[in-house]
């Protein structure tokens, strides 16, 4: 009777060892984020390759950042955890790649990194952001040399920008509005509940604390949402009327119009796509508007 005991325990570890094996290797959550490892390991950056080896993508958004560059918003999901991930390409490499999970998730990886040591020597290579008692983790992949061509085309077409001193209360405002991963929409009032994208909250603080030098850099910044709300703070400020802007801002804005480039704007639920002279021609008739008519 002690044996049958004894070989019953003994086939108990035995199956509850393979099982905890077999979890590890069939968990999406651990190999999610194992096969992105050796993915960046690989040192081939290529978007293509991005998508052929790293497993469970889900593309959401695709949009163009400037002449054969373009930003991409996409979904990772796993068992119990999803990433979301922000990747910027110039043609087919890869200059930015960003992925990070809310504070539910984190916490999840983090208690499975316990009993996972691949797991756990990776995530000691991600980096995580504290705030307000929440914990986010994340990691992020740059390509200097690629980032600074990207930056270069741009500011060839659109005009260097000016060294600027920045403060603490302007200081995050300026750099979403003017930074090429940057993710918001254009517009007021926006999606379900109405809500305010951050940009105009950010755009809003910048006018009021008149950083006309900050508006005037995002209006030839990396960032093509962020290049619209500078445009359109130019016309508030400016009570509406051309004539007023600066000449060289104006051939920015004229420039800017003139580019085969699409953003993404918001009113309430609808999220569109369209081209800066649509929306530059929708907001001059808009503002004129709200000039002739304060009380509307």
């Amino acid at each position: 009777m002690k044996n049958n005991f004894k070989y019953i325990f003994y086939f108990s570890i035995i199956f509850f060892t393979q099982f905890i094996v077999s979890q590890n290797i069939n968990d999406k959550d651990v190999s999610n984020i194992i096969v992105l490892s050796n993915f960046l390991e690989s040192e081939n950056y290529s978007y293509s390759c991005f998508l052929k080896e790293v497993q469970n993508i889900n593309v959401s958004e695709k949009s163009l950042l400037w002449i054969n560059s373009k930003k991409i918003e996409a979904s990772q999901y796993g068992d119990a955890t999803s990433a979301h991930i922000t990747l910027c390409v110039i043609k087919d490499t890869i200059f930015y790649l960003n992925f990070s999970f809310n504070q539910r998730n984190t916490g999840i990886l983090k208690k499975k990194a316990r009993t996972n040591k691949d797991l756990s020597d990776i995530l000691k290579n991600w980096d995580l952001l504290k705030n307000e008692g929440n914990e986010y983790l994340y990691f992020e992949y740059r390509n200097f040399e690629f980032i600074n061509d990207f930056k270069s085309k741009v500011s060839n077409y659109l005009g260097e920008l000016t060294p600027v001193k920045l403060d603490d209360e302007t200081r995050v405002e300026y750099e979403l509005l003017i930074g090429f991963n940057k993710n918001y929409d254009f517009g007021t009032a926006c999606y379900g509940g109405n809500k305010r994208p951050e940009a105009r909250d950010a755009i809003e603080k910048l006018i009021k604390k008149n950083r006309i030098d900050l508006i005037k850099n995002v209006l030839r910044g990396f960032n093509p949402e962020g290049r619209m709300y500078a445009m359109e703070a130019l016309f508030k400020i400016n009570k509406f009327d051309e004539s007023k802007i600066d000449k060289k801002d104006l051939d920015v804005i004229k420039k800017l119009i003139k580019l085969p480039l699409m953003i993404r704007t918001c009113y309430g639920s609808l999220v569109e796509d369209n081209f800066y002279e649509s929306i530059y021609l929708q907001l001059k008739h808009r503002l004129q508007d709200d000039a002739t008519n304060p009380t509307r």
